[in-house]
């Protein structure tokens, strides 16, 4: 059967017509009790259908001891390498329809699932993490206006006030199938009660970070600044809107766009701080959430007529 390695804990196997991702155990997880919980999460979702009658996980999946394993139909693919071509496919669209559908069917249902995610930290991760590999990043992290942290405070704040749903917890574009009829989330480990904010934020945040890597993959200029990427996520976030629906009381168009850059800059630090070669990466995406927080009410109210 072959297999294929998808970082450090997940392999693909593939037979005619099928696949099976097995996810191993964190190493820390001694009694698997991680791996425990993202089953169940994983079994909760698998329940929770969209208005076709399709689940929003896969539907078969199975604990072992010390691994998970998800079997799908072969002809789900991932979406994410499609956007770093040079210009983003037409069939783009389509995919961003069926992910908003599915998301808007996980965060309206009723999931017996009471855990809380293990949200990642948002804001701040310390600014020493940055000067041994990043002057660059170092320099545009220093000049963030005194206004812009204590909005990130005040956000985070805003988040807790906002109705709880279940959650994804980390969906990002990689953590996606999708054929041609629909599309299914993956990787339930992060999944808990919280706001769906979270998991559109962390949808934004994603394709932005890939269509900027798309810029740098094929030497676009910079010379505009942000504005492209920007052009782009509106766009984004228009279609993926449309097709979410839930918007009364729980959208909030400048929160989302801060909580967008937010996960930008938590993005960008994680960068700095793990490689030299990621610097130049993480100080554009520095500029970005900069760009987003500065610019957030106008770029949710050019979402408005779209929703």
């Amino acid at each position: 059967m072959p297999e294929e390695q998808l970082g450090s804990r997940v392999t693909v196997s593939h037979r005619p017509g099928m696949k099976w991702f097995t996810k191993t155990a964190r190493g820390l997880d001694e009694d698997h009790t991680l791996l425990k919980r993202e089953f169940q999460a994983t079994v909760a979702a698998s329940e929770t259908f969209d208005d076709r009658g399709n689940p929003v996980a896969l539907p078969k999946a199975t604990l072992g001891n010390g691994y998970l394993t998800m079997e799908t139909p072969d002809r789900f693919e991932s979406p994410f390498k499609s956007l770093l071509s040079k210009e983003i496919p037409d069939e783009w669209t389509n995919y961003v329809r069926k992910i908003g559908e599915k998301l808007s069917a996980l965060h309206s249902a009723n999931v017996p699932f009471d855990a809380n995610p293990e949200m990642p930290v948002l804001y701040p991760i310390p600014i020493s993490m940055f000067h041994l590999v990043s002057e660059g990043a170092l320099w545009t992290l220093e000049k963030l206006p005194t206004s812009f942290h204590e909005a990130a405070a005040l956000q985070i704040e805003q988040l807790d006030l906002l109705p709880k749903v279940f959650i994804h917890g980390d969906l990002s574009i990689d953590n996606i199938l999708t054929d041609d009829q629909q599309a299914v989330f993956i990787d339930w480990e992060l999944a808990g009660m919280g706001s769906g904010l979270h998991d559109l934020a962390s949808l934004m945040a994603s394709f932005t970070s890939l269509r900027l890597k798309a810029q740098i993959v094929h030497h676009q200029s910079w010379t505009t600044g942000p504005a492209e990427i920007v052009r782009e996520l509106t766009d984004f976030c228009s279609t993926l809107l449309q097709s979410y629906r839930i918007l009364d009381g729980a959208y909030c168009g400048d929160t989302l766009m801060r909580l967008v850059s937010l996960k930008l800059l938590t993005r960008a630090q994680a960068m700095a701080a793990a490689s030299i070669s990621q610097s130049a990466m993480a100080t554009l995406l520095l500029q970005l959430s900069m760009n987003l927080t500065a610019n957030a009410k106008s770029i949710s109210e050019s979402l408005v007529p779209h929703v």
